[in-house]
């Protein structure tokens, strides 16, 4: 679920006739994202500790101009169904920056 809090055009610029946007946006978001590993077998036996499951629950903000982006957000644990010995899981922050490939648009005058 994501909501705009946000959004703001600075002077957008024509080059090449070509339109770029250099809208701001600031959104927030909550989401759950899953992790699961599915079992692991070496010569029919199962491995003690393949198979997991951990759920989160995340919330963070987002902001971009343009194609660039970058985001923050928490992720709380939920869910964490795991078997045998594990890594420990925790809460975590993740943090990240976003580049987006356009395609080029053609705009023809006559």
């Amino acid at each position: 679920m994501t909501y705009r809090l946000l959004s703001h055009d600075h002077a957008s610029q024509s080059h090449h006739r070509v339109q770029t946007s250099n809208e701001i946006k600031r959104d927030i978001f909550l989401e759950a994202n899953r992790e699961t590993r599915r079992e692991n077998r070496i010569s029919g036996c199962l491995a003690g500790n393949s198979t997991e499951t951990v759920v989160y629950l995340s919330s963070g903000v987002k902001q971009s101009v343009g194609n660039f982006g970058r985001f923050l957000s928490i992720s709380l644990l939920i869910i964490d169904n795991t078997k045998g010995t594990q890594t420990d899981v925790r809460n975590r922050p993740v943090a990240g920056f976003s580049l987006r490939f356009k395609q080029r648009t053609r705009h023809i005058e006559y």
